[in-house]
Parts: structure tokens; C-alpha cells; sequence
């Protein structure tokens, strides 16, 4: 998981995704774009929830993209089946495409660069941009992955801190995703949906460069319009990533505060089975509504607070700064499995340790 970052997306969350994102009368002239596509659970969504309202259009505006050559043929294998059984015929094209979507755009600021075009570059502009992009933080990146992108963190400006030498810097790769995706493909106006990490919204050190919500070098405003807090729930298979779904509008100035859904359950269900349909499970969500605002008023980049009207409204009274001052705690710099020990015995001037390796990211000998 540390290496690829790929958390597949249950039926029902790609589509709870979509409705969140889609408010829309002229289907007929939209297009969507998923850049990090895996096997294409947003796109086969999406072609679920719109082909009979769109009557077949959405099959020719709904675009896929990944790194991974066997999902890109899953994404194609079930893009396929879905087009034959409404058309009752094959495809022409299919609009999937393997690519490193970072490396899609064009970072070369010189007027003339041989390398401009790329191979996605024929899909344009798109209305919407959805989907859940791998979350791998640049310290697990590998050494030539990093090489070949720091370009594309400094087009953008997102690193902060040590800068992008630091082997302890926590920026994630969701982030230069999102940034690059926004510029190149979405149009002025457009939307994008992204899960994501709550940490890139609520962490004080991580992600400041993110909370920008400014596109570089074209100074492109980003407004967050809304955020689904899924922590309550563990919605992908094997693992409890403390996730949320983030809403941006391109070209809109920022404002504070925004709305921040809360979603629970009625039964008290966290997990559910990953090809449900949302129309299933739907009755048993219900939402608590909070604001979200910058937890320093004079740093819009600072990590959120998110809190009920009543408290928002009484926090305005008590701001001012801290006596205290907050630590991480202990950082191994991904040496748990080495300096985190059990004592077993204890004599005198001696001990007896055994290192804990459990849970640990990077594996050790016990």
C-alpha cells in the first residue's frame, strides 16, 4: 500500500462521490474526467447513474487515465461491457489511457519545448474531475520517481519546511495530483471531487502549501465549496484511512467559512460491501453539519478547525495566541521497529528488550 497508494473505491462511495459532485441539467454537453482511474469504478459509475438521462452521451464524455497497465485493462474491459450492452455493439474508441498524470503536464516554461505534447492532450478540458488518487508520502516515493517529479512540486510550489531534500518532508503525492490535474484538464469554473486524506485539511505541519488553494504559476483560485468527513466509516477493504471528500470549484476566490458534512450512521455500521449501489445503503446515512474555517484567522493555510455554528460563533471570542506550545512526540523517521522495545526483565544496571515490529512501515528483524 505505501508504494502504489491504491485504496479501491467501493461501488457505493464512487457514486455518493458523484452525486456530491454533480448538480447538473446538460449532462448532454459535459465532460468527466477520473486521472487516476485504477480498474474504473468512478467511470462505471458514472456511466451508471447518467446513461439513460444522458441516452448514451455519457459513454462519449467520460475519460480514464493510470499509471498501471493492468488497471488501465480492467478500466477498458469494463468500460467495454457497459457500452456493448446499451449500444448492443462495440466501441469504436475507448477513452482510457495509460499515463503518469504528472507527468501529462508540461513544466517547461521556455517557448518553444519539443516535449509539449503528451498523449492525453486530445482529451482538453473537462466540466468535472473526479476520483481518489493514490495517497503515498514523498519520504515512501521512490528514489527515481522523486527525481523525476521534484519539477512538477516546484512548478507548483508545494513543498514548504526543508524543501523537497528533506528525507522527514510528510507532503503527499495526492497533492501534486490534484494541483496538476486542476490546471491542465479542468476548466475555468469546473469541479473536481477528490478522496482524499483528512490529514491534508487538519494537520499543522503537513500540506500548508495545499491549503494555498492557488494554482501556480497562473495564480488560479481554488474555492473550497464543500468537505464529506467520512472518518466515521472504513470504507476501504483492509485498512482504516482517515478519509474525506474534498470539493473545489477552479477560478473562484476562497471564502470562510465553508460547510463541513459530517457523515454517520443510523446503525452504527462503519463498513459495507464494496458493490453496493449508494440507492442501497443510502437510508442509513444521515449528516451532521459543522463550519470549517482556518484555525489561525490570519493564516489561511493554517489546518482547519471544524466546529458547530454555536461553537464557531463563541471560538471568535477566545482566539489569540497560545502560552503553550504543541509537540509531535517521538519521530523515529521511520524507525519504529528498531527503537520502540519491550522490557522483559529488568536486573539491576541491566535490561532485557525485545523490539516491537508490529504495525511498524518499514520491516525489521525481531
Amino acid at each position: 500500500r505505501h508504494s502504489s497508494g491504491e485504496y479501491f473505491t467501493p461501488d457505493w462511495l464512487a457514486e455518493l462521490m458523484i452525486k456530491s459532485l454533480v448538480n447538473d441539467d446538460e449532462l448532454m454537453r459535459k465532460k468527466f474526467l477520473d486521472p487516476t482511474c485504477g480498474s474504473g469504478t468512478f467511470l462505471r459509475s458514472m456511466i451508471k447513474l447518467y446513461k439513460t438521462e444522458s441516452k448514451g452521451n455519457i459513454f462519449f464524455n467520460v475519460f480514464g487515465i493510470d499509471i498501471n497497465p493492468v488497471s488501465v485493462i480492467a478500466a477498458k474491459t469494463n468500460y467495454f461491457i457497459q457500452y456493448f450492452e446499451y449500444f448492443n455493439k462495440s466501441p469504436k474508441v475507448i477513452p482510457i489511457y495509460e499515463a503518469d498524470i504528472i507527468r501529462e503536464v508540461n513544466y517547461n516554461t521556455e517557448l518553444f519545448d519539443i516535449e509539449t505534447i503528451k498523449i492525453t492532450d486530445n482529451i482538453g478540458e473537462v466540466d468535472y474531475i473526479i476520483g481518489n488518487p493514490p495517497w503515498v508520502n514523498w519520504e515512501y516515493l521512490p528514489k527515481n520517481y522523486k527525481l523525476n517529479t521534484v519539477n512538477a512540486w516546484k512548478f507548483f510550489n508545494l513543498y514548504d519546511g526543508n524543501g523537497l531534500n528533506s528525507q522527514f518532508l510528510k507532503e503527499d503525492v495526492s497533492v501534486l495530483i490534484t494541483y496538476c490535474v486542476m490546471h491542465k484538464y479542468l476548466k475555468n469554473n469546473g469541479k473536481l471531487g477528490f478522496l482524499l486524506k483528512e490529514s491534508l485539511i487538519k494537520s499543522v505541519k503537513q500540506a500548508k502549501s495545499f491549503r494555498k488553494f492557488n494554482i501556480k504559476p497562473s495564480n488560479t483560485p481554488l474555492k473550497v465549496e464543500y468537505i464529506l468527513d467520512l472518518t466515521n466509516l472504513s470504507p476501504f477493504e483492509g485498512i482504516n484511512p482517515r478519509t474525506i471528500g474534498l470539493f473545489l470549484t477552479k477560478n473562484k476566490k476562497n471564502s470562510f467559512p465553508f460547510t463541513y458534512k459530517v457523515l454517520k450512521t443510523k446503525s452504527g455500521k462503519k463498513r459495507f460491501d464494496i458493490d453496493l449501489g449508494i440507492d442501497i445503503i443510502s437510508d442509513d446515512f444521515y449528516y451532521e453539519y459543522l463550519l470549517a474555517t482556518p484555525s489561525d484567522l490570519e493564516d489561511e493555510t493554517s489546518a482547519f478547525k471544524t466546529l458547530d455554528e454555536e461553537l464557531y460563533e463563541s471560538s471568535k471570542k477566545i482566539y489569540g495566541k497560545s502560552f503553550y506550545r504543541a509537540r509531535t512526540g517521538i519521530f523515529t523517521g521511520g524507525a519504529n521497529a528498531i527503537f520502540w522495545i519491550n522490557i522483559l526483565d529488568s536486573n539491576g544496571n541491566t535490561s532485557k528488550v525485545e523490539n516491537i515490529i508490529e504495525r511498524a512501515k518499514n520491516k525489521v528483524e525481531k
